[in-house]
This record gives C-alpha cells, sequence and structure tokens, in this order.
C-alpha cells in the first residue's frame, strides 16, 4: 500500500517538474545575444516582455526598440543580475516610436531588458542588442561611461 502512494506521489511530481521548469524559463524571458533583433508583441495594456544577455564588465551596448506595428511607444528597462534597476525609460511625454539607449556595463553576469508600452499603447516591435566597440583617446576612457538614453524619431 505504501509504495503505491509512494508510485503515485513520485509518477505525479514527475509530471508536475517539467511545467513548472517550462514555465520558470517563460517567465524569466527569452535569452538573445550581442547582434540579434528579435520581435515581440505587447498584447495588453499594462503588459511587457523581457529578453536576457550575458554581459561582460567593460562591455558598451546599445539596445533599439522600433515599433513596428501598432501604437505602441516603447518603454525599455534594463537589470542587472542582481535585480538592480540600471535603466528605467520613462517618457514625460508621448514618446517616440523608436528609442535608442547606449549603456556601459559594470559587471559580468546575465542581465534583462524588459520593454513594455507607455500608458495605453500596444503593438509590436524589433529590439536589437549590439555591442558597440570601444574607441580609448586621452580623452575619453570606455570605463567611465555608464548611461545615456535618447528617445529618437527614425523615418
Amino acid at each position: 500500500m505504501r509504495r503505491r502512494i509512494l508510485l503515485r506521489l513520485m509518477l505525479c511530481v514527475g509530471l508536475l517538474l517539467p511545467a513548472v521548469a517550462v514555465y520558470s524559463v517563460l517567465a524569466q524571458g527569452e535569452h538573445i545575444r550581442y547582434g540579434d533583433t528579435v520581435s515581440g508583441t505587447i498584447s495588453n495594456p499594462g503588459d511587457d516582455e523581457s529578453w536576457l544577455f550575458d554581459g561582460r564588465a567593460g562591455d558598451v551596448i546599445t539596445i533599439r526598440v522600433a515599433r513596428t506595428g501598432g501604437d505602441l511607444i516603447p518603454l525599455i528597462s534594463l537589470e542587472d543580475a542582481n535585480s538592480t534597476v540600471l535603466i528605467d525609460l520613462d517618457w514625460a511625454e508621448a514618446g517616440p516610436a523608436d528609442v535608442l539607449v547606449t549603456a556601459s556595463l559594470h559587471a559580468a553576469g546575465t542581465y534583462t531588458i524588459t520593454v513594455r508600452g507607455d500608458s495605453s499603447t500596444i503593438g509590436s516591435y524589433t529590439l536589437t542588442l549590439a555591442l558597440e566597440k570601444c574607441r580609448r583617446n586621452r580623452r575619453q576612457r570606455c570605463n567611465l561611461l555608464w548611461a545615456s538614453c535618447s528617445g529618437q524619431y527614425y523615418e
């Protein structure tokens, strides 16, 4: 009797674990790499999508989010491996359909980019993650850069 109960319990746990693992991966977001361009959709106001990437200390990155459909005004946030928010781009007024963010990463680890829509805007977008080449000269040191954000309209 105990064996049957134990076997049933093990079977139930064995069936549930893969579902929990899949949910965990989906909840965390998809992994992307430098040079990738991915597509996403914000279907409902308040929804967001997350993208993960591995960065190294001193990497200077550019994140570009461009609206490809709907009325989406994209907002971007960037978090480090400790869930510390490094960038949380929000607009005081209606923002642009294209957003470009440049940042210098302070430590190695897995970073999270989150895209959401401003206010009640929804739609599709592309996200491009690029590793910028660092040009060093006497006046500029790449490791002194931290973050600069700009919203730009692209025609």
